[in-house]
Parts: structure tokens; sequence; C-alpha cells
């Protein structure tokens, strides 16, 4: 009675402690083959590793082996040939020398590369990331990016994400001779990616070795992103977020539509963005160093133009007294309005923000090509926004 009673306790606790020992020796031996340094893999929980893993492989589904344009943009980021890369395709002289450049090629970019899910889960990031967030690779990996941006700039990284949005077609370019159109939502596939809906796409790039074309879709935006960097190191930051300039593509694969009897439609698979994340100024843009290509300007937040240092007149032929009290816009290009607007509405609602390059009329008649890197100055009474400070560069 007893006895078999307290046997089969003790037989079911040791049913259960080895389940559990090899089952942490797979977690082990899972978390080795992660193309990660054996200090962090040694250290990971259980829930981390499989965040990882599923990472990982989401990876491989969307830069599949032999899509060589997409690796290569990997390689930028220092991914190395564990993420995605079909090392039979390649020397291993050459994987290196691809490898080495993409490592300079991070270091010259000063920022760090990033890919979202569809759904917002963060697929990769680069090491680089913590060097401008302060926020690990491990950390970042596999969670949802909605938990480290600001709340107001939610809804438009959902739009970042959307596939199709109007002034942002889809890229592509193929054999085909077809013209885009709207899409009709479809249900998530098994591997949870969503489908975009049926499409009639232009020109797309095929890939040999899935017998698939892709598209891309260019994303340029700004996001206020959680940063918990010690002050000193952080640069500008307002309420524990600093503004980052983002910039790369949306990628989808797109698969023929058979059953529809229109011709040239096709199945677009929604497969996440591709960016490099770029910290704006890092120091205050008062303290700025001026080179012989660089001006400086103050202005009210509607941009009326309050000071201009000496230097304008080097480049523009204006002397600054020809200028203050006139607005910025005056002196911008028809053609170049709109996106320096949109570029001005941002810097309103996050603080910071860098315009495109964009054509400012000169004293003589000409245009010279400037590129203006702006920050909202706030009162030291109020902590209300104050002025505009911009620092901007000629091409020469």
């Amino acid at each position: 009675g007893l006895s078999a009673r307290c046997a089969m306790k003790e037989k079911s606790k040791n049913a259960a402690r080895s389940r559990r020992e090899k089952e942490n020796v797979e977690f082990l031996e899972l978390a080795k083959l992660l193309p990660l340094p054996s200090a962090i893999t040694s250290q990971l929980d259980k829930a981390s590793i499989i965040r990882l893993t599923t990472s990982y492989l989401k990876m491989r589904q969307i830069f599949p082996e032999g899509m060589w344009a997409a690796t290569m943009f990997l390689f930028t980021s220092g991914l190395g040939t564990a993420w995605g890369t079909d090392r039979n395709h390649q020397s291993n002289g050459r994987a290196a020398n691809i490898k080495e450049l993409g490592s300079h090629l991070l270091q010259t970019l000063d920022g760090f590369i990033f890919v979202v899910a569809p759904d917002g889960k963060i697929t990769y990031i680069s090491e680089t990331a913590s060097v401008h967030l302060g926020l690990s690779q491990v950390e970042l990996t596999g969670n949802s990016i909605y938990e480290y941006i600001h709340a107001y700039d939610q809804e438009e990284m959902a739009s970042i994400l959307a596939l199709q949005q109007p002034h942002h077609p889809l890229a592509c370019s193929a054999p085909h001779n077809l013209s885009t159109n709207s899409a009709t939502p479809n249900p998530t596939n098994s591997l949870g990616t969503p489908w975009t809906g049926t499409f009639q796409v232009g020109s797309l790039a095929t890939d040999s070795v899935y017998n698939e074309a892709s598209c891309e879709a260019p994303r340029n935006f700004f996001l206020r992103m959680r940063c918990v960097l010690a002050k000193r190191n952080a640069g500008l930051t307002s309420s524990g977020y600093k503004v980052i300039h983002c910039s790369g593509y949306l990628k989808a694969r797109v698969f023929p539509h058979e059953s529809l009897n229109t011709p040239g439609y096709c199945c677009v698979q929604n497969l996440g963005l591709v960016a490099v994340g770029h910290s704006l100024s890092p120091s205050a843009a008062t303290e700025v160093k001026l080179q012989q290509n660089m001006f400086m300007f103050r202005a009210s937040l509607d941009m009326k133009l309050i000071y201009l240092d000496a230097k304008v007149s080097q480049l523009t032929g204006y002397e600054p007294q020809d200028l203050i009290e006139n607005t910025l816009y005056q002196y911008i290009h028809a053609l170049d309005v709109v996106q320096v607007r949109q570029t001005h509405q941002t810097l309103l609602q996050k603080g910071q923000a860098t315009t495109m390059y964009y054509r400012f009329l000169t004293k003589a008649g000409g245009w010279r090509w400037v590129q203006s890197h702006a920050t909202i100055v706030h009162n030291t009474r109020s902590s209300r926004p104050h002025c505009i400070v911009s620092v901007n560069y000629v091409l020469r």
C-alpha cells in the first residue's frame, strides 16, 4: 500500500527529472547551432533560445539560398555566412572578402541593420544597435519592434510594414509588362507570413532557385526608439527616446496566380522590412563644427528665418540680412517643397529630422543642392519648443 505509492511517486519524480535533463541537453544543442558566440549562447534561457531560433528560421525564409542581391545586402550588416548564405555557391576566399567588405561598410554607415516581419517582430538586428540604443542584439531579436518605439510612432510603423501604400508602389523588374492593381487580403499562410493578396504586377525579377519573383518597395522614415545609453553617450534624447533615421525596403515574394481567369495576376507575400538605422547628429546642432560646405540657420517653428551664419553668403550669394524674416520655403524648388514640408512635419512631431537633398535658390538665379539636419530647441524654463536650429550641407 503505502510503500507502493511512495515507490510510484519516486518513479514519477525520476521520470520527470530525466525528461528535464534530456530537454536541457536538447536546448543546449539547439543554442550551439545559433550563429552567436558561445559566450552568449551558453547564458541563454530556454525562452530566449526558442525566440532566437524562430528568428533565425524566419531569416532563412526571407533570404533563401541563391538570392544573391539580398544576401549581399545582409553581408553589409556583418551577418556572416551562417545567416542564409549558400556556401557551395562561392569560394571561401570570395566569401571572406565579401564579409570583410560588409564589416567596413557597416562601420562607414555608422548605423545598424534590422529586419522586421510584417507582424512587427524583429527578425534580425545587427550588434551595432547597442552602440546607438544601448539595447543588445539578443534582447531585441525576436521581440516586437512596437515594444521599443514611441507610442505615437506605432501607427506609422504599422503602415510602413503594410505592403501597399499609394505613395509607395511596388518596385519590381521583369519579363512581364503589367501594371499594379489593388489587393484583396487573403488568410495567413502556413508559415505565419501574411499574404497581401492578388496583384497585377509589372516586371518581376525571377529567383532562379525557387522560380519565384521578388519585389521591393522603398521605405524612408524616422522612428523614436527607446535608448538606454548613458546621457553622455546617447546624443539627443527626449523622455528616453532617440530619433533614428531609417531607410530601406519592404520585401515581397511574388507567385503566379493561375486560378484567376485574368492573365498577369499574382499572389504577393509580404516578407517584411529590411532597413538601415542611423542616429542623427550625435551632439546638439549648436555644437557642430561648420565645414566649408556648411552653414547654419535658426528659424521659428514655421520656418521663418531668424538667424544665419556668415558662410551662407559664400555658398548661396545671399547676405544673412537678405534672408532674415523670409521663410525657407521661398527659396526651395517647387518640385522639392512637398518632401521638405513632410520632413518639417516630422521635425515638429519628433524633435529631429534630416531632409532629402533639395534645390535651394541662389542669389545669382541658379540652384544648389542642400541637405538640412534640423533640431527643435526647447525653452529651458517652460520646456516648450522654442525654435529650429538647422545645419545645412551644400553640394559644391
